[in-house]
């Protein structure tokens, strides 16, 4: 899922990016793709993780999307894995009728059906019969509206839009579609495009975007990014953008004008404080600020949790606790991190803990001495690198996991020890 959604997110975006930034993004396309291809089993479908045996229909999709519009952009795609994957998208479609559902299971159909679209390999006897079956969600309905104006039938896909209500009755999250509500408004915009609406999807762009609206443009899920790319580049090939000339003033002490067609940027120096920005563009200009912000070294961080519980320990062989302010180096120690879901009724999926070591440790990687055998069920996936460890799971309602992680004081000195850190994907 994050493969896909970067590269949606690269190629989505790539009009919209600097000369050299989109050279760069050009650059990243053949890696993803390569770890793309690495992921696709027998069947032609997509693991979500390396050396999972079963494929996931959602991320499957995902990937063929993506490959589709790396076709699309001149990038060289294996019609080897696309073939495959034509395949399996078409046996699932197939056997939707008798596959298990889920919450928004007919979203999973549906985005099914329009990357065949996309791939111009639709099956528009499936969605014509999904549409006549009704009872479809209105996530499913703007998907299929989209689908179905792909294969240029517009007039379709509004009919569709139109007999929905303008948002679904109560907006949930979905872990089998890794959905939010940002996401699924993205699709809303993305069918309305489609279908010819654009005056219609310029006030909706413009509600995606205003903090007023309730949703924050960021941070964004690898989901989120994907679908709003494709969402925002697609509008932005269906309206006119001016150019943006703006004058920034930085407190009197920096006065300069920044333009570019359609977007301009401008770094400002923390240090000026209050900065004063005139549009001298002939239309409207939207401004958006970014900070980026890091402790100073030595500068402790406070703690703090929202929703789980997260505690750090570090033991010696004998198991006794020891401090980290004062290890003597060559002494192997063992972090232990216990991960907690206090919630009695939510439980919670796709969760990264990331626990990054100072410089003057080692990671004992027991994968290299055949002693890693994870416990039944503890982690999905763990990720083994030079000055981190991620574990990914999921942690169900009322329960808690422990992770442990072999560690050696390899170099003596005053080192900073960085945060561990728990977070939803």
């Amino acid at each position: 899922e994050q493969l896909s959604a970067k590269g949606l997110s690269l190629i989505y975006s790539m009009d919209m990016l600097s000369k050299d930034n989109a050279a760069k993004a050009r650059e990243m396309i053949p890696a993803i793709l390569s770890g793309l291809y690495s992921r696709q089993l027998p069947d032609g479908g997509f693991a979500y993780w390396p050396g999972e045996t079963h494929s996931d229909e959602w991320v499957t999709s995902m990937a063929g999307e993506f490959m589709t519009a790396a076709k699309s952009a001149g990038f060289d795609v294996s019609s080897g894995v696309t073939g495959s994957w034509l395949k399996f998208q078409k046996r699932c479609v197939q056997n939707y009728r008798t596959a298990k559902v889920y919450e928004l299971s007919d979203l999973t159909q549906a985005y099914r059906l329009y990357t065949l679209a996309l791939a111009r390999n639709a099956d528009e006897a499936s969605m014509n019969r999904m549409k006549e079956g009704g009872n479809l969600s209105w996530q499913a309905s703007m998907m299929l509206s989209s689908a179905y104006s792909l294969c240029g039938k517009k007039a379709v896909g509004e009919a569709i839009i139109k007999a929905l209500a303008d948002s679904p009755n109560e907006w949930t999250s979905n872990m089998q579609t890794y959905g939010s509500p940002l996401r699924d408004k993205a699709l809303a915009l993305e069918a309305m495009i489609r279908s010819g609406n654009i005056q219609g999807a310029a006030v909706y762009a413009a509600s995606l975007a205003r903090e007023d609206s309730g949703i924050h443009p960021w941070p964004m899920s690898t989901q989120e990014s994907a679908a709003v790319a494709r969402a925002m580049s697609l509008f932005a090939r269906n309206v006119t953008i001016g150019a943006v000339s703006v004058n920034v003033n930085e407190n009197g002490k920096d006065a300069r004008n920044v333009s570019g067609n359609g977007m301009a940027k401008a770094m400002l120096n923390p240090a000026n404080g209050e900065v004063t920005i005139k549009n001298s563009s002939s239309g409207p200009v939207y401004v958006s600020l970014t900070t980026v912000s890091q402790a100073a070294p030595g500068e402790a961080v406070i703690a703090k949790e929202s929703r789980i519980g997260l505690n750090i320990r570090y033991v010696g062989p004998d198991g006794s606790a020891i401090f980290p302010s004062s290890i003597r180096q060559g002494t192997e120690f063992t972090a232990v991190i216990r991960v907690t879901n206090p919630s009695p009724s939510e439980d919670l999926y796709n969760m990264a803990l990331t626990e990054m070591i100072p410089s003057g440790w080692e990671i004992i990687n027991e994968r290299l001495t055949g002693q890693d055998i994870p416990s039944a069920g503890r982690y999905d996936y763990k990720d083994i690198r030079d000055d981190r460890n991620v574990f990914y799971f999921s942690l169900p309602r009322g329960t808690f996991k422990e992770f442990k992680v072999r560690l050696r004081a390899a170099y003596e000195g005053t080192f900073v020890l960085p945060s561990v850190t728990c977070e939803a994907m």
